[in-house]
């Protein structure tokens, strides 16, 4: 039905076709990059946040371990121990702010399993400032300075800290995976429908050509026949009449198109194939 159609209906179904998957292609293009966009987005709003909140968190932990040590070398100076305390509960508030914003982009289970741990390192840190503090007041300073070193130590060096590079690290890995799942099935996926859209209108373009080339062919491969044996013939036997030779007989050797479409082509066949017809009559 589609070789039945009119050549401009061709053609512009054509263009038409190549037209759509122009626009199918950069359709799906726009939709990789939403995908992308949302990927980005993600990570803008929920992993971000949480690498600012974590770089908050850890600053005023190790500002409040430098509290501790102040506190330590004030004993004995009132006025300087009170001024290292507001200075450390500053920090405590930080902190405990940090973790609030964090338990409100905690999301996942695993993300609530790291934050309860993080409160459970928190919580005996806190503990074990407070006790801190007391020997501080109490003068102590020699088991001040054996408590800040041995267990406050250990909970910051071997709870603490690397509970913050886990994290980081996780943030990191999915940062990237999601750039890389995001990126890849992007590219895949236009690499896939320029294909498609390369290989569907190259068919459609070389079917087209094919068709009227093959057409244009049929008809000069006959005209040539009929100019080389029907006309040469004819010739030939109008220079024998004129020589008073009545007896020649002229057939026409030429082939007629063997078109049978109804489109432009069909209907030049068909005049073409007529023309034939009443050149074997008067032959």
């Amino acid at each position: 039905w589609y070789l039945n159609l009119p050549t401009t209906w061709k053609l512009g179904a054509g263009f038409g076709v190549c037209i759509l998957l122009a626009v199918m292609v950069g359709a799906f293009s726009l939709l990789q990059m939403s995908r992308m966009n949302r990927a980005a987005a993600d990570i803008a709003e929920h992993d971000l946040p949480s690498v600012v909140v974590f770089a908050t968190i850890d600053s005023n932990i190790w500002q409040l371990r430098a509290r501790q040590f102040r506190h330590i070398l004030a004993i004995g100076d009132p006025q300087e121990m009170q001024a290292a305390e507001q200075a450390a509960q500053k920090n405590i508030q930080a902190v405990e702010q940090g973790i609030r914003d964090y338990q409100s982009t905690a999301t996942t289970a695993e993300e609530r399993r790291s934050l309860e741990e993080l409160k459970g390192a928190w919580a005996d840190f806190l503990k074990m400032h407070q006790q801190l503090i007391q020997l501080n007041r109490e003068g102590k300073r020699a088991e001040a300075e054996r408590f800040a070193k041995g267990p406050i130590r250990t909970v910051l060096l071997e709870r603490i800290d690397p509970w913050f590079e886990r994290m980081h690290k996780h943030i990191e890995e999915a940062a990237k995976r999601a750039e890389k799942s995001s990126y890849r099935s992007a590219q895949l996926g236009v690499f896939i429908s320029v294909a498609i859209a390369l290989v569907v209108a190259g068919l459609l373009g070389w079917s087209i050509s094919r068709y009227m080339a093959g057409v244009l062919k049929q008809v000069v491969q006959s005209m040539h026949q009929f100019q080389e044996n029907d006309l040469t013939a004819m010739q030939k036997a109008m220079e024998a009449l004129q020589q008073g030779d009545l007896t020649v007989h002229l057939t026409s050797r030429s082939i007629p198109v063997d078109i049978t479409t109804r489109d432009e082509f069909g209907d030049l066949a068909e005049t073409y194939n007529a023309m034939l017809q009443q050149m074997r009559q008067i032959f």
